[in-house]
């Protein structure tokens, strides 16, 4: 998709270079020749790139604004220097609800250190909503965006934001891009983003409908967790406003295993393997099930760091067919790469991901296993360092110890006098798995003798027995017995009575038992923590899950949150005398 824009802060243009072009068992679009009239594009920021305006000043919770403070890259002095708190932004009052819109910026850091920085969408009462990405903010301009959706009847409070963080900014841009098949924002004029991916090359054509083969070739991994297993956990996690009804109908393998999917959104996986650079396809079996035929989106897409989509129409009918999509993963795409199905009544079978880089033909196989997680090891706890030794602690996790949405329990930490002069590691990654943060574990050596603490598993936890052979790895290779575990919280929307919060129940007990005296139940002593004067954090507490007035978000916390987390820490290192 070629675009060109005009005026900054106003109105900008774009010329889409889209076609679609039917292959057998699906549609997949295509790059063309031909050319689309012009849309109008308007940016809904009021004084985009003036940080001095009131318009900033009027969302801005403990910020600083530093106006023409350094080089954009558009090689002008009209960057804005901004030293975050807590929160930067605007509400949009002309946002229509259930429309769709992309707010995009260019950013890079103002410390001379990398930093994790958070866009929010979001609204308040009367539709209470929120969506947050975190970014890695390096000391070279990028861009970024994220794609929010109005929800029905938030037109008056729907707003985006930049949160925590001690940046450089430009051109910020929020557009509306309901009904359009690309949600990439427009491009600023003569600055080429790196963020701005060209239109994908298209597929080789995948051939006929194969039939289900009874043993699986060799060769054909699934990427997909619980591929056929539709009532896993897995399939939940990343499943918004859809229903899930396993064994509901024939499959084509003959068996009475294809699942029922009602899908208000979407439902699908992220594939945290993925290796950015390498082709993945995408492919499933579907049916719809309802007496019509039907269009149904096939999707490949990444988050931040690396924002980047590719989309498949299919038409379903009540026959049988394989549908695939093949997408690359963009560079520094493989925390967020994932692949769903979109909107639809349809019966479905052994949806499965591969890798297929490098083979001349990126037709799927037609049948493929995911490999049983290898069975625990015995649990060897080592003894104390070596008399003399004073360790470092090192804190390995993702966005919960990075400390999204506040100051870091590891920060905490190395403030606490009690600390010394041992230095406090932050090993936390936002977005990260068991597996990536054990990857990145197993990668340092150096800090094995360090006092260790694992907090693991929140963005893959229905995935137990893979976090528990993942933590298990780590503790193994720890060389004293001073290391730590900590329980896995739970989303705001996942309370009493809901299966995420009785797979992560499950999961920490397994934990707890695993690890008895290395072990910190620190879900509950979060949960615990609720303020007794206040009606919303009553609620919660009720409800099982972080109380309101320690998180920024349905599962970050804040900064007294991470305090909560970094005294419980120090309460244990104190009383086992690691001190």
């Amino acid at each position: 998709m070629a675009r060109t824009m005009i005026g900054q802060g106003g109105t900008m243009k774009f010329t889409c270079l889209l076609a679609s072009a039917f292959i057998a068992g699906g549609l997949v679009l295509l790059p063309s020749m031909g050319r689309c009239a012009d849309v109008p594009v308007t940016n809904l920021l009021t004084a985009p790139d003036d940080f001095g305006s009131d318009a900033w000043k009027s969302f801005n919770a403990k910020s600083t604004i530093t106006v023409n403070a350094t080089e954009a890259p558009n090689k002008k002095v009209e960057a804005a220097h901004l030293q975050i708190g807590l929160f930067i932004g605007q509400v949009l009052p002309t946002a229509i609800a259930g429309h769709t819109y992309v707010f995009s910026t260019w950013m890079k850091s103002a410390t001379g250190a990398d930093q994790n920085v958070m866009l929010g969408g979001e609204n308040n009462p009367p539709a209470p909503d929120a969506k947050f990405a975190s970014f890695a903010v390096t000391n070279a301009w990028q861009r970024f965006y994220m794609v929010y959706k109005c929800p029905d009847g938030a037109n008056a409070n729907f707003r985006f934001s930049y949160r925590a963080g001690d940046i450089y900014a430009w051109h910020p841009v929020v557009e509306d891009v309901t009904g359009k098949a690309s949600q990439v924002p427009s491009d600023v004029p003569g600055v080429t983003s790196p963020t701005v991916a060209a239109a994908a090359t298209a597929p080789t054509p995948a051939g006929p409908p194969q039939p289900a083969k009874p043993t699986p070739p060799p060769g054909g991994k699934n990427l997909l967790r619980a591929s056929d297993d539709f009532a896993s956990p897995v399939w939940n996690s990343f499943n918004l406003k859809t229903t899930i009804t396993p064994n509901a109908a024939t499959s084509p393998g003959k068996a009475q295993d294809a699942a029922h999917f009602v899908i208000g959104g979407f439902v699908g996986q992220v594939v945290s393997s993925a290796i950015p650079g390498h082709t993945y396809v995408f492919s499933t079996w579907l049916k719809s099930a309802t007496d019509a035929n039907q269009t149904v989106t096939l999707m490949g897409e990444n988050n931040a760091p690396a924002p980047d989509n590719k989309a498949a129409q299919c038409a379903v009918t009540q026959e049988w067919q394989r549908f695939n999509i093949v997408f690359t993963c963009p560079e520094g795409g493989n925390g967020n790469f994932r692949f769903s199905i979109r909107a639809g009544d349809v019966y479905v079978w052994h949806p499965q991901v591969e890798d297929v880089t490098g083979k001349p033909s990126q037709a799927p196989t037609d049948y493929a296993i995911v490999p049983p997680v290898a069975a625990l090891k015995p649990l060897v706890v080592k003894g104390p360092p070596a008399k003399g030794i004073i360790q470092n602690i090192a804190c390995w996790g993702d966005s919960l110890t990075a400390g999204a949405g506040g100051t870091p329990y590891p920060a905490v930490l190395q403030a606490n006098p009690a600390v010394g002069a041992r230095k406090v590691v932050n090993g936390g990654v936002g977005g990260q798995t068991s597996i990536q943060i054990k990857e990145r574990f197993l990668a340092a050596p150096e800090k094995f003798g360090d006092i260790v603490v694992l907090w693991a598993g929140r963005n893959n936890y229905f995935e137990p027995d893979t976090v528990k052979s993942d933590v298990a790895e780590m503790v193994d290779k720890v060389t004293t017995d001073r290391f730590l575990v900590l329980s896995i919280l739970n989303m705001k929307t996942e309370g009493k009575g809901t299966g995420g919060l009785a797979t992560i129940l499950r999961l920490n007990q397994d934990l707890a038992t695993r690890y008895k005296g290395h072990y910190i139940d620190i879900r509950s002593a979060i949960v615990d923590a609720y303020d007794k004067n206040s009606p919303q954090d009553v609620a919660d507490h009720d409800n099982d899950v972080t109380p309101s007035s320690l998180r920024v978000d349905g599962i970050h916390l804040n900064t007294a949150g991470y305090k909560l987390v970094a005294d419980k820490v120090l309460e244990y290192m104190k009383a086992n005398s690691w001190l």
